[in-house]
């Protein structure tokens, strides 16, 4: 045994067969995929944009074409009041988030899953009765 204790690299990496008369390893297949090359994309509605993987910002958009993005790091604080809609607090804001049917984006806001929050236009809250529709985003300074 050599005084050396082994490295990280050692202890991690798999060294090659020691002898070339050891049987050939199995070739290794991988699993049977059972999703689709959808389940890698976002999904989009017109109130939110839902990733199969966590992002790293919320963006959130206005029908004038205005937006803010906010990082999930500084979220402090999530909630949801079946009244009045989702609350996110950030460090030094607060948005509320209303409309209807937004249990789906609160749970994908909790796994920072959803990319893009966007108030729907008055056509799309009249013709969609089960998808979540934002009727209002408004954002509070905390100061």
């Amino acid at each position: 045994m050599s005084g050396k204790p082994p490295s990280l690299m050692d202890k991690y990496v798999k060294s090659p067969p020691s002898s070339p008369s050891s049987p050939p390893s199995a070739p290794t297949q991988s699993p049977p995929s059972t999703s689709s090359d959808q389940d890698d994309k976002p999904v989009e509605t017109q109130s939110h944009t839902i990733y199969p993987v966590p992002v790293a910002m919320i963006d959130v958009q206005w029908p004038d074409g205005g937006r803010i993005a906010w990082p999930y790091q500084y979220l402090r604080k999530l909630q949801f009041v079946p009244d009045s809609g989702i609350v996110l607090t950030f460090s030094e804001e607060s948005v509320l988030v209303r409309g209807y049917r937004l249990l789906p984006i609160y749970h994908g806001l909790l796994s920072h899953r959803i990319g893009r929050i966007a108030i729907c236009s008055r056509s799309d809250i009249q013709q969609t009765s089960s998808s979540p529709m934002i009727t209002d985003i408004d954002v509070v300074n905390e100061e």
